[in-house]
């Protein structure tokens, strides 16, 4: 009995090592497509260009451009940024990428 136990086992161990090196396991990822590149002048927020430095937020970007805080709310700040900027997040900007950041007027 123990033997026959023995000899399913391996049989058992094998025939999925076959399996796990022929076809495999692992399911394959498919990397989401770019986000489609919007035009600024489709979107119709006036906006300017900048390279966010170490340190710098959305908003220290938008108040040393434009000298002082805008004169709006910053859930619509937040809103503005991703329209300009499809796929990127305003809490997480990176250091040395540009990013496109809106104008208010004063």
């Amino acid at each position: 009995m123990k033997k026959m136990i023995a000899v399913l086992f391996f049989a058992a161990l094998f025939i999925s090592m076959y399996v796990d090196l022929t076809a495999g396991t692992l399911t394959v990822s498919i990397a989401a497509p770019p986000p489609k590149s919007v035009e600024a002048s489709d979107i119709g927020i006036s906006n300017f260009t900048a390279v966010v430095q170490p340190g710098q937020t959305l908003l220290s970007v938008i108040e040393k451009r434009r000298g002082s805080t805008p004169n709006v709310s910053i859930d619509k700040l937040i809103a503005d940024f991703k329209a300009l900027n499809p796929g990127a997040s305003p809490e997480l900007l990176q250091i040395g990428k540009e990013y496109r950041f809106p104008v208010y007027e004063r």
